[in-house]
């Protein structure tokens, strides 16, 4: 007697999902995680600080790539995109990422078009430009590598280093035409228009020049201009003082010779000036001055 064959049942909603079921659900999380990951790391990357304030003197101000503005404070981050603005009697100095330093002079406009090391594809770039007002630098760890990764734009000017301690600044001639001032301390620079180019410093005729505008062609200077040798405030405070000298006693036990607190000086070549910042409290600082070389 044949007999049908019973229908098997559907897989019932409570049971277990065949193991090569869960396997692909689980690479499909994975999957899902590391790019959500990745793109969060990405984004991260992109929003990282490229340098903090290390003075923040008067009124300072950053615009960010996104146009929101802010009043910049000490030890404030700075980012790629960001533009720093000085008022008339503001200043400001900068540490970045690979050990740069930037100082502003009052009155100074710069934008941070790029800053960064060579990471994800990216190659290591330095790009920045000057509106107005000046600025002293010391070069920092890609600089010094990287000679090419390094740009500073100017309405006059494009100026690229090798390896150097400079400073550029605009300043008003007699008939109050802003002239643009370079002069370098260590290392060298090259300044390039479509009028022309000049080296200045190590192994070049001139270690000062002017570029009075972007159709002229950079002139070398035998002296430097005196609106180089204004003095540029530093990070760095005054050295503290000396410890007390330390006398023996009779019974051959060291005791300190108890003595008058001296107020702590500046090196040699420098002054020091002592300032209200924006939260109501003081900051000394050392102003760098560098004989017939200043900057």
């Amino acid at each position: 007697m044949l007999t049908t064959p019973q229908r098997r049942s559907c897989t019932n909603a409570n049971q277990l999902p065949p193991r090569s079921a869960l396997l692909w659900l689980l690479a499909g999380m994975l999957g899902t995680l590391l790019s959500v990951t990745s793109a969060e790391v990405l984004a991260a990357d992109s929003g990282l600080a490229v340098a903090r304030a290390v003075i923040a003197l008067g009124i300072v101000r950053v615009v960010g790539s996104d146009g929101r503005g802010r009043v910049l404070q000490r030890h404030d981050p700075i980012f790629e995109g960001d533009t720093l603005t000085t008022s008339a009697a503001g200043r400001a100095q900068f540490t970045f990422t690979d050990g740069a330093r930037l100082a502003l002079r009052p009155a100074t406009q710069l934008s941070i078009e790029a800053y960064h090391a060579r990471l994800g594809g990216r190659d290591e770039k330095i790009a920045m430009r000057l509106v107005r007002g000046g600025f002293r630098t010391v070069t920092g760890q890609i600089g010094r590598v990287n000679h090419a990764a390094y740009r500073m734009s100017t309405p006059y000017a494009v100026i690229g280093i090798r390896g150097t301690d400079w400073a550029a600044t605009f300043e008003p001639n007699d008939n109050g035409q802003p002239i643009l001032l370079i002069g370098v301390n260590e290392g060298g620079v090259i300044i390039d228009n479509d009028a022309g180019s000049l080296n200045l410093g190590v192994q070049a005729n001139f270690n000062f020049a002017q570029v009075i505008g972007a159709q002229q062609a950079p002139q070398g200077l035998t002296t430097p201009p005196p609106a180089l040798l204004a003095p540029l405030t530093s990070d760095l405070p005054p050295p503290p003082p000396p410890p007390p000298p330390i006398e023996t006693t009779a019974e051959g036990s060291a005791a300190a010779t108890t003595t008058e607190p001296q107020p702590a000086t500046a090196a040699a070549g420098t002054e020091t000036e002592t300032t209200t910042t924006a939260d109501g409290g003081q900051q000394s600082d050392v102003v760098f001055q560098y004989g017939n070389r200043c900057l």
